[in-house]
């Protein structure tokens, strides 16, 4: 009779020090990689992580990268001296970036929602489609009153972050049905070349093809990770996806498909996994937000 042993291995999300260390080496990857010619000298003062969720450290460390590379482009390659210091003073409040160089630059950013890295004044939006978008947002009859005030301030940037592909994916939540919409609607008029997959109800339509599902195709297999694959198309395109969730159970769901890893299924290759990079959610929960949603909002508005 075979006998069968088995270990246990606990997983732990990194804290402390190794949280810090984790987001040190995690930026200088993304300005190497995306920067690889200048040959950078990265310094860090303050960069401050805690204890936080890894996916908000991860978010706000891409959206550090994103405005560093954004400083060190708009210098010009004549200004940017070989192995030139990039530093990056962190602290709870705001984000400072600085690069030497003949003409010397240095950004803040503020620490908004979620985390999140904001201009510290208005200096618009990066991409064209975010400035227009923006432009029909402050001016959508279902946003008139003063509480989508910070809402309307921050969600260009937001937008520039997804048309870089600089979040993957990009997920924003909220539970007023109004705003919902406006984005929907608005996105839909301002933004060429991105698909989009409109009014996906999490408690009716399948999320992800099953290993049970039929195979012989009586039975539809219709699901949302293959409608999104179909609508990225080989050049892995932006792609929005509107989802509703009308419950707590809904929400868990829908809670592996808006998580920053690709996703995958039993039948899943390497080629076949879902790509996340240009994906936008607009996810629309009625009652509370759960958790889990929480955890992987992007940005998140009542």
């Amino acid at each position: 009779i075979p006998v069968f042993t088995s270990n246990s291995i606990e997983m732990k999300a990194i804290t402390g020090a190794q949280s810090i260390e984790f987001a040190r080496v995690y930026l200088e990857h993304l300005l190497q990689s995306w920067l690889p010619s200048l040959g950078l000298k990265i310094r860090y003062r303050n960069l401050e992580s805690g204890n936080q969720d890894t996916r908000k450290v991860v978010r706000r460390v891409r959206m550090m990268a994103f405005h560093g590379k954004l400083m060190i482009e708009a210098m010009g390659a004549d200004s940017v001296e070989p192995a030139c210091v990039v530093t990056f003073d962190h602290s709870e409040s705001e984000c400072k970036i600085s690069c030497s160089g003949k003409n010397r630059r240095l950004i803040c950013l503020r620490v908004g929602e979620r985390g999140n890295l904001f201009p510290s004044h208005d200096t618009g939006t990066v991409d064209r489609r975010s400035a227009e978008a923006s432009r029909q947002l402050n001016k959508h009859p279902l946003l008139v009153t003063s509480q989508f005030s910070p809402f309307l301030s921050e969600f260009g940037s937001i937008l520039d972050c997804w048309l870089h592909r600089v979040l993957s994916p990009t997920v924003f939540v909220s539970k007023n049905r109004d705003l919902t919409t406006a984005v929907v609607q608005t996105l839909k008029t301002s933004t060429d070349g991105v698909s989009f997959i409109l009014n996906v109800n999490a408690s009716f339509y399948k999320m992800a093809k099953s290993l049970y599902d039929d195979q012989h195709g009586t039975v539809s297999s219709a699901n949302l990770r293959d409608d999104i694959l179909s609508a990225q198309g080989d050049d892995r395109g932006l792609v929005v996806v509107e989802l509703l969730c009308p419950s707590i159970d809904s929400q868990m769901l829908v809670r592996e498909l808006i998580e920053d890893t690709p996703s995958m299924t039993a039948y899943s290759t390497s080629k076949s996994a879902l790509h996340k990079s240009g994906l936008f959610f607009i996810v629309h929960v009625d009652g509370d937000v759960s958790p889990e949603i929480e955890s992987r909002a992007s940005y998140l508005f009542h």
